[in-house]
């Protein structure tokens, strides 16, 4: 392990099984040789982690993986949010309990694909009504001119923005 500068500008680097791992902090790097020497779970193995991402593509050149439930529960807290049990949104934003993204390649371009998993139990009547909505193709999409070279869409935007604007209200 090597490690560079001190303090919130250092930055180190171990090399494990032929993988250089960079970190702006050390104890991430430790954990990373600990899971290595097999005295820390691997997140490969996390029930949370494989949830989130298993309805992702297989076949993928990135993966990005967060579980927001303690950042969120700090930011909450820290901010005096968490003492405002109504702010609009906030049962949503408590509701995630993981975040996957994917970058694959495809034989006509690359996709992005992301995962949100969460906890229904969390989540205003309203939000769970819409979620267990049948997922459908997006009709937008025979709209897209092949040459696209991106094409963002969303089911239920519609739902989406009526309960934001009755939330504010």
């Amino acid at each position: 392990m090597h490690i560079f500068g001190s303090g919130p500008s250092s930055v180190g680097y171990v090399i494990v099984d032929h993988v250089v791992v960079l970190s702006n902090h050390s104890i991430g790097l430790t954990r990373v040789i600990d899971v290595s020497a097999g005295s820390a779970l691997a997140i490969a193995d996390d029930p949370a982690f494989q949830q989130t991402i298993s309805s992702l593509p297989e076949g993928k050149l990135g993966l990005a993986y967060v579980n927001p439930t303690e950042i969120v529960n700090r930011v909450l807290s820290e901010s005096g949010l968490g003492a405002v049990g109504t702010a609009p949104g906030l049962d949503q934003l408590r509701a995630i309990r993981g975040v996957g993204a994917t970058l694959s390649a495809h034989p006509d371009g690359l996709a992005f694909d992301v995962a949100v998993r969460m906890d229904p139990s969390k989540l205003n009547p309203a939000t769970r009504l819409q979620l267990d909505q049948p997922v459908h193709e997006n009709g937008v999409l025979g709209f897209v001119p092949a040459d696209a070279y991106a094409v963002a869409t969303q089911q239920g935007l519609d739902e989406t923005l009526k309960q934001t604007v009755d939330q504010l209200l």
